[in-house]
């Protein structure tokens, strides 16, 4: 039976090592409730980002180093004067301003944000215009200190066992709900992915380079001759006809491998995809995303490679690593955190910009339209400085969606005195006392509610966010 018959059904053979699986599913879920025309790219920003300078800043003003004892918040925003570059991207020789260093209120243009509840911080980059596609959720717990547990916690929505993942990442959810007809349904570029739960075709091609995924999808160097395709072809069929191969998931699982990655070099997605090819459209590519076609394994190779595998149907899910080096605990952070976060920034806003630029099988609507990006980091870091000049880990979390099935906004607060999770009327998306705290589950259950699934098939038990579901 297809997963797209009657049922999806959970329960075969599970990728990565895992054995077995067991069922989720409350009740069956019909192809016609899914939303088939969602595609999803994940952006993750490696070490703990600081919220301070992107998605939940505070105003110098407001926030002045001697009252540091009484906010518990200490900026020193004049610390990172010269790591920033302008918002188009390129090189700031003489630094940013300090009077700049501020909470950012309008595009790159001066025009104010639709939203004046929309305040950015000064490592926002050319995200400051893409305000009227972005959600922001802030206010969220990420509930541990540990970066490998902050990471599998959002990855999968599900709180880890120790530090092992408890569960399949929603990429591979989302991928296995939606993409069965995707050749590489869950691409994964220098991101953990986990399967434990369902089929073993949606678990993550995992790739560190958009050079590693172009030799997997490449033919082999040595070409078998067809009367040796004939024999070995005879011999697997006469092998798959047996009682005990019949009975068997993983035979039955490694055929289904192998007849789909037959499939991926026989139509050629190795040069669909291969940004160093000597075309006017991969030119083209190199260009728009800042590509140097001798270094594929760059974040903006990966996003240039996420565009390619959304926009071409190649993958309904995609997840690279937007920036990295952000867990800034010493001086670093005073020359680093900013450059970085701004880097990854820019990165995910090219994404919008290309996304935008390319219309939807002529429907009139933009691939952004129908594409659901998610930022996300392990946590934040404190709000203070410690006495390293850095900031340690801190257990507030922040996450940003773009796209299609969002609407665009700021939910959900941290506490103006020592930056904590608020609880939040997912209804409303307003901090209230008597809500919820917001947790990687409430994503997590809000991106399947995006893809048309609207029972709690993953057992996450919360509710989507509602307010911010378009």
């Amino acid at each position: 039976m297809k997963r797209r018959d009657l049922l999806l059904k959970t329960g075969g053979a599970a990728g990565l090592g895992i054995l077995g699986g067991f069922p989720f599913l409350s009740r069956p879920i019909r192809a016609e409730e899914l939303n088939e025309d969602r595609y999803f790219i994940f952006c993750f920003f490696d070490g703990g980002w600081d919220l301070l300078l992107s998605l939940d800043p505070r105003e110098p003003a407001l926030y002045p180093a001697s009252a540091v004892n009484q906010t518990g918040i200490q900026l020193d925003y004049d610390r990172i004067d010269g790591q920033l570059a302008y918002t188009d991207g390129t090189t700031n020789p003489n630094g940013t301003l300090l009077r700049d260093l501020n909470v950012i209120t309008t595009d790159s243009n001066g025009t104010p944000f639709a939203d004046p509840n929309m305040r950015l911080g000064p490592a926002i980059g050319n995200m400051r215009n893409h305000t009227d596609h972005i959600a922001i959720i802030n206010g969220m717990s990420m509930n541990t200190l540990n970066h490998t547990v902050g990471k599998r916690y959002f990855l999968t929505g599900r709180p880890p066992i120790g530090l092992n993942a408890n569960g399949s990442s929603m990429a591979t959810w989302l991928a296995y709900v939606l993409g069965e007809s995707n050749p590489i349904p869950n691409l994964v570029f220098n991101v953990e992915s986990y399967n434990q739960n369902v089929d073993v075709w949606a678990s993550g091609m995992q790739v560190n380079s958009v050079s590693d995924l172009i030799t997997f999808l490449a033919p082999g160097e040595y070409a078998l001759s067809p009367g040796e395709e004939m024999q070995i072809e005879q011999l697997l069929q006469e092998f798959a006809s047996r009682e005990e191969s019949i009975r068997s998931s993983n035979f039955n699982s490694a055929a289904i491998n192998m007849q789909g990655a037959k499939s991926l070099i026989d139509y050629g997605y190795n040069s669909l995809m291969d940004l160093s090819a000597n075309t006017s459209e991969m030119a083209a590519m190199r260009t728009f995303f800042n590509v140097n076609p001798n270094d594929l394994g760059t974040a903006e190779a990966q996003a240039a490679a996420a565009c390619l595998a959304v926009t071409n149907k190649v993958s309904r899910s995609v997840s690279i690593r937007a920036a990295f080096g952000l867990d800034t605990h010493f001086q670093n952070w005073a020359d680093f955190q900013a450059m970085y976060q701004q880097q990854g920034w820019n990165i995910v806003a090219r994404i919008m910009d290309y996304l935008k630029s390319v219309e939807y099988e002529g429907s009139g609507s933009s691939w952004l339209e129908h594409t659901t990006i998610v930022c996300t980091s392990d946590f934040s870091r404190t709000p203070r400085i410690n006495p390293s000049g850095g900031r340690d880990h801190h257990l507030l979390g922040s996450c940003l969606l773009a796209g299609a099935g969002i609407k665009p906004g700021v939910y959900g607060a941290s506490t103006d005195v020592s930056f904590r999770p608020y609880p939040m009327d997912i209804h409303t998306g307003l901090t209230d006392p008597g809500g919820e705290t917001i947790l990687p589950d409430h994503i997590a259950r809000t991106l399947l509610t995006i893809a048309g699934v609207e029972d709690d098939i993953t057992r996450l038990r919360v509710d989507p966010l509602h307010a911010l579901l378009s």
